[in-house]
């Protein structure tokens, strides 16, 4: 795993821009600023990606968990 000065793209949700579009639209703008590029991710159930998000272990090399809790499951037990 690398450190987070040494990664070069964010993921966010996508559900985020579709929920809070005028942050959205301020922190992407601030992110280009920066020279952070970023990216969404198709498919989100919600803004708080962090638990299923890729994680950059290299430069150009990122690593996909697959997140399944019981609570975001739709079958009845």
């Amino acid at each position: 795993m690398i450190n987070d000065e040494n990664t070069n793209k964010l993921y966010l949700a996508d559900t985020l821009p579709a929920k809070y579009p005028a942050f959205y639209k301020e922190f992407s703008e601030l992110l280009e600023k920066c020279g952070m590029d970023h990216q969404l991710l198709n498919g989100t159930k919600d803004i708080w990606a962090r638990d299923y998000m890729p994680i950059q272990v290299e430069k150009n090399r990122l690593v996909k968990f697959q997140y399944t809790p019981d609570y975001l499951s739709t079958k009845i037990k």
